[in-house]
């Protein structure tokens, strides 16, 4: 059985960067690892270079894993807060229908 090549996808600013990406990578089923640039592994830091972790991935995943890390989320994230907000709209309008029939009550 030969071994994989593995090859840089990214670097991040970073170990809580490289973490969130890593986890995603793995959610999509592709192996990945780091590894941290300079002293950053004797003393953690997140300044420029030093803080710099590389996001390696096996050969055969490296198109998909790239095309994860160029993706970006934020659209995906604005039409699910637009969702949850469009929810507590309705709840909220059914709430205040609730409390303006009580207070016409107390009247």
């Amino acid at each position: 059985m030969s071994e994989s090549i593995w090859q840089v996808v990214a670097e991040v600013n970073g170990v809580l960067e490289a973490s969130a990406l890593i986890g995603r990578l793995h959610a999509e089923d592709i192996p990945a690892q780091t590894e941290e640039i300079g002293p950053n592994t004797a003393f953690p830091m997140t300044v420029g270079r030093l803080g710099m972790v590389r996001i390696y991935v096996p050969e055969e995943f490296v198109e998909q894993a790239v095309a994860i890390v160029e993706h970006d989320y934020t659209d995906d994230l604005d039409k699910e807060f637009d969702e949850y907000d469009d929810e507590f709209d309705e709840y909220d309008d059914e709430f205040d229908d609730v409390f303006d029939d009580n207070d016409d009550d107390l009247d």
